[in-house]
C-alpha cells in the first residue's frame, strides 16, 4: 500500500510536492499498453503472484529450504499438509503470506492420484471440474463410513488397486451413491505405488 502511494505520487506530482489530483483511476493506469493503460505493474498483485509462486516451489520442489519449513511449521509432516490442516501456527511475515495463498493454489491445480493419501476426496481438485460436488448430499454419510482421503474410497494396491463397491443403507442415499460409483467406475486408478502428485 505505502509502495503504491508513492508510485501513484511519483507518476501525478513528479518531483513537485504540490498535490495533484489523479488524472486516471489506478486500475486503468495498472492495465496494459495492449489494452490502453499505462502497463504499471500493480504492486499487491504482483506480490500475491509471488508468494503463491513460492506456495507452489514449497509442494512441487525439493529443496533444503523446504525441509526447514517443515521442521518449522508442518512438525515433519507432509508438505501437503499445507493445503489441508485447518490450524496451521502462526509465525514469520513468509510464513502467514503462504498460508493466505494457499487457497489460490488449489483453485489453480489439480491432483494426480497415486496412492490416494495426501488426497482430500471432497475438497481437492483431482477429479473433473468438481463433479464430486453435485453428491453432496451423501457426503456426511460417505464421509462417516469410509474416510475423507481418495485412499478410503480405493481397495488394493499395486496392479490390483479398483474403487472399492460403495453402500448406504438410507434408501434416499443408495441411489446417489449409485451415480458415484458409476462416475468413480470411469477414472481410471493408477496401478503403480506412486505417490499422489500436485
Amino acid at each position: 500500500e505505502k509502495i503504491e502511494r508513492i508510485q501513484k505520487k511519483n507518476l501525478w506530482q513528479g518531483m513537485e510536492e504540490k498535490f495533484k489530483f489523479h488524472l486516471v483511476a489506478w486500475d486503468k493506469v495498472c492495465t496494459p499498453k495492449s489494452m490502453g493503460g499505462l502497463g504499471i505493474k500493480n504492486i499487491e498483485k504482483m506480490n500475491e503472484a509471488l508468494i503463491a509462486k513460492m506456495g507452489w516451489r514449497l509442494l512441487s520442489e525439493k529443496q533444503p529450504w523446504i525441509d526447514v519449513i517443515k521442521a518449522k511449521y508442518l512438525n515433519q509432516q507432509a508438505v501437503y499438509s499445507y493445503l489441508h490442516e485447518e490450524q496451521l501456527p502462526n509465525g514469520s511475515i513468509f510464513w502467514n503470506n503462504l498460508v493466505k495463498s494457499r487457497n489460490f493454489i488449489k483453485q489453480g491445480s489439480k491432483w494426480k492420484v497415486g496412492d490416494g493419501s495426501e488426497i482430500n476426496f471432497w475438497e481437492d481438485n483431482w477429479f473433473s471440474d468438481n463433479l464430486l460436488e453435485r453428491f453432496g448430499t451423501a457426503k456426511d454419510s460417505l464421509i462417516s463410513k469410509y474416510g475423507t482421503k481418495v485412499k478410503d474410497y480405493i481397495e488394493g494396491n499395486g496392479t490390483n488397486k479398483t474403487w472399492k463397491r460403495l453402500s448406504m443403507e438410507r434408501i434416499e442415499l443408495k441411489q446417489i451413491t449409485s451415480s458415484l460409483q458409476d462416475l468413480l467406475d470411469l477414472f481410471p486408478l493408477s496401478q503403480l505405488n506412486s505417490k499422489d502428485e500436485l
